[in-house]
């Protein structure tokens, strides 16, 4: 994982995967989740400056906080349907839930 990359967990039962990822100072429009095929699982997530948030000029001393384009492609350990696919975000954390089986990918993921 390089800098630019953020944390994912990925697990599985008996009938879903889920994967589970909590990027820091993120929003809900900030992510965008990508099914390129049934088993292969692309998030992006773009995090914006403050200036471009506030309209405030800042002048910074130390600036570590990680800003632009992070992306993650996710080999899935089994193909999933794209029905019954859920994704949510609730305090700072994305979890999305897709249903073992055999679909056709390349779809985009609504988070709710």
């Amino acid at each position: 994982m390089s800098g630019n990359d953020f944390h994912v967990d990925l697990c599985k039962n008996r009938n879903d995967i889920i994967v589970v990822t909590d990027p820091p100072s993120i929003s809900k429009e900030d992510i965008s989740i990508h099914l390129l095929n049934p088993e292969t699982l692309i998030i992006k997530i773009e995090q914006h400056a403050e200036l471009e948030r506030t309209g405030e000029k800042r002048i910074y001393h130390l600036r570590e906080c990680r800003l632009g384009s992070m992306q993650r492609c996710i080999h899935l350990p089994a193909a999933v349907k794209t029905e019954r696919e859920k994704a949510s975000f609730k305090n700072g954390v994305m979890e999305l839930t897709l249903q073992k089986g055999k679909a056709v990918g390349d779809i985009n993921i609504d988070i709710e």
